[in-house]
């Protein structure tokens, strides 16, 4: 509580702030379970399509704006919407509860992470990439 009586906003203000932010918090978490299971699925919908198959795109696009922000971070509301429902679920629980809530990079929950994510990004990278 120190730290609240050193900044400008009234103590009750900030403890409240904090309250507010520790519930939308837990409303927003989900299951390492969960997280890895909807990783799993999107890396298997983008690795078996192309640059012609827009669920495909967007699901490779969500897996890598969450592995590396500066480089794949172009995530629009129109990808997203090339996602069946299945699909998703799964992207907002690994934007949501994964990568958002819990801070964890999605290569490092599924086996092999670091090399799967290079053949994803070396297979869209021509397509997606913000360098590009």
């Amino acid at each position: 509580m120190e730290e609240l009586r050193n900044t400008a906003l009234p103590p009750q203000q900030l403890q409240r702030q904090h309250e507010e932010a520790q519930a939308a918090q837990s409303e927003l978490a989900v299951s390492l379970k969960d997280y890895r299971e909807s990783i799993e699925v999107l890396w298997t919908r983008a690795m078996g399509g192309d640059q012609t198959d827009p669920s495909a795109q967007a699901a490779a696009m969500v897996l890598l704006a969450c592995h590396e922000t500066n480089r794949w971070g172009g995530l629009m509301l129109k990808d997203l919407c090339s996602l069946d429902y299945r699909l998703l679920k799964a992207g907002f629980t690994v934007l949501r509860g994964g990568r958002l809530v819990q801070g964890l990079e999605p290569h490092t929950l599924i086996p092999n992470g670091s090399e799967r994510f290079k053949g994803l990004a070396s297979k869209w990278g021509g397509y997606l990439s913000l360098d590009s």
